[in-house]
């Protein structure tokens, strides 16, 4: 037996795109997502529904490649950050150490 879900304007659970977005979707469920905007009339949720998936669609490739870069360079990014905070502080060291008037052994 299937259990009709819940319609995609209903105000409380976030909005009908905002739910779609949050889990992963299985192919009948996206199916019946897509399906039910034939009968949206044309007006500002229509465009608004239209434009978030749009947006979507072309901002996703950047948060895949970003997310892809840090998972293969994560090591070397971490090194990268810690090599640059023990050069600053030996950096901030010397500085201070000059600043009162001491010379270096």
């Amino acid at each position: 037996m299937l259990v009709p879900a819940p319609p995609l304007h209903d105000g409380a659970q976030g909005g009908g795109c905002a739910r779609a977005w949050s889990k992963g979707l299985t192919n009948k469920e996206t199916l019946d997502f897509f399906t039910r905007f034939q009968g949206l009339p044309h007006g500002l949720c229509y465009a608004r529904a239209f434009y978030g998936i749009d947006t979507y669609r072309l901002n996703r490739w950047i948060s895949i490649m970003l997310h892809t870069f840090v998972y293969r360079n994560n090591k070397t990014i971490l090194t990268t950050f810690s090599v640059l905070n023990v050069v600053a502080s030996i950096l901030g060291t010397l500085k201070s150490l000059l600043k009162a008037g001491r010379s270096l052994p």
